[in-house]
């Protein structure tokens, strides 16, 4: 169901135009009709740096990241660099179970409220920030 139907359902007419008519400006961030419009990282690196601009990802393991002597020529022991590894692998599964139950959270509670008779839908889920 739409969010402006939903609105609609609530009584929220005023709302739900709002939406309607937010809806036919823009449907991304980086549309420069969007009220919260922001560059891509294409064109804002441009403007920063002026000219032409390329993004390069490089990946790597964080052992080969840790693998090698800092710039002073100090370098972790074993033990160390197997406590962070593991220190770090911890908090990126935290980070990724969180994000998971967030989301799954999200998807039951608008699930639960579309099934009531009289949806209420705070109005804060319809706007850029919940999307970002």
């Amino acid at each position: 169901m739409a969010a402006a139907a939903i609105l609609d359902q609530t009584g929220e007419t005023e709302a739900a135009n709002a939406r309607r008519a937010q809806a036919r400006t823009h449907s991304r961030s980086s549309s420069s009709q969007c009220p919260d419009h922001k560059d891509r990282q294409r064109v804002h690196s441009k403007s920063t740096l002026g000219g032409v601009t390329k993004s390069y990802t490089l990946k790597h393991g964080l052992k080969n990241l840790i693998r090698h002597p800092d710039s002073a020529g100090s370098s972790l022991d074993e033990s160390t660099k197997t406590k962070l590894i593991e220190a770090v692998e911890k908090v990126v599964d935290f980070n990724t179970d969180m994000t998971i139950k967030a989301h799954l959270f999200a998807r039951y509670f608008l699930t639960t409220e579309l099934h009531q008779p009289q949806p209420s839908l705070p109005a804060a889920i319809f706007t850029q920030i919940f999307f970002t």
